[in-house]
């Protein structure tokens, strides 16, 4: 079974910087045609007045806090399942910018690999 790094799509790891007031995407992974993703390990930066919308295929989770630091993020096992979307989006409430981290990190499956397995 051959595991494809998330790397080998995106940047495991992406930043930005947001003004006070605002939201924006801080990390985004469309899921290759063909291919279902595995979110392994996954990090983020946290400020007091924000919060993050973590959303997989469509299913939004809010995050209001720090899951785990940038250099030593969380491991989920079993992994989280993807086929479509991996999505950060952050909220600034605050009254100053703040750069906002991300870590989603993971690896992906070809389906027809997966259907001959099962």
């Amino acid at each position: 079974m051959k595991l494809i790094s998330f790397s080998s799509f995106v940047n495991p790891y992406q930043y930005k910087i947001i003004e006070p007031g605002k939201k924006d995407i801080v990390f985004e992974f469309k899921i290759p045609r063909d291919y279902v993703a595995f979110i392994e390990q996954v990090a983020n930066s946290w400020f007091p007045n924000t919060y993050y919308i973590f959303m997989v295929d469509w299913e939004e989770v809010v995050i209001e806090r720090e899951i785990a630091p940038i250099n030593l993020p969380k491991v989920f096992n079993p992994p989280i399942l993807a086929k479509r979307i991996i999505r950060w989006i952050a909220y600034n409430k605050d009254t100053e910018p703040h750069c906002f981290e991300v870590l989603c990190d993971g690896y992906l499956l070809n389906i027809e690999e997966i259907t001959r397995i099962f």
